[in-house]
Order: structure tokens, then sequence, then C-alpha cells
């Protein structure tokens, strides 16, 4: 008799979750693979996961913007994503900077 076993995978924050069980989280920015995204004067607010997501080759650039009142205002994902910029950037009221250790292959915080 062929018996299934129970789909498990991790999701982006690194938590495991079982099949049938269901999690939702917010994240306000996520960039993988080659996307790069110009944030200009934008606010990044109340995500329940992290503000801004890379992870492969993903970048991102923030100018005079804001990332608060999120569990993380960083996190990087498997690739660790390419490059971070944050160029007069206010991080208000995060409860964490960054999710854990890793950090993408450049970080300029100016």
């Amino acid at each position: 008799e062929f018996y299934e076993l129970p789909r498990t995978w991790i999701d982006t924050a690194g938590s495991v979750q079982e099949y049938g069980l269901r999690k939702n989280s917010c994240y306000g920015v996520f960039l993988r693979d080659r996307a790069r995204a110009q944030l200009w004067g934008c606010e990044v607010s109340y995500c329940s996961e992290s503000g801004v997501f890379l992870r492969d080759e993903g970048s991102i650039s923030i100018y005079g913007g804001k990332v608060r009142c999120c569990r993380y205002a960083f996190t990087s994902g498997e690739g660790l994503g390419k490059e971070l910029v944050c160029d007069s950037c206010s991080l208000e009221n995060n409860s964490h900077l960054w999710y854990d250790d890793d950090r993408p292959s450049h970080v300029h915080v100016l």
C-alpha cells in the first residue's frame, strides 16, 4: 500500500509548516531572483513579518523612506540578496532590525 507522507515546507521566514495548516504573513517588499527596486520617500509599516525581504540576487535602495512597526525591518533569505541601500531612512519601532545573522552581499546605511 502506498502511503503519502504529510507535506512539509519551509516558509520565507524559516518556520516549518505542516500541510493543511494555514499561516498568513505580510511582507512590505519581497524581492527575489534578480529583482531590483528603488523606493523614494515611501513608508513600509505594520508588517507581521519583515518590512523588506531580500533573497537570491534581489537588490533594494530606499531613499528618505521609513520602515516602521514591523516584526523585523529586514530579512535575507536563501541566496541572501545582493544589495541593501538605506539613505536617510528612518527605522522606527520595529521589534528587531534583522531576522537573523544573514545579510545581503552589500549593505549601505547612510
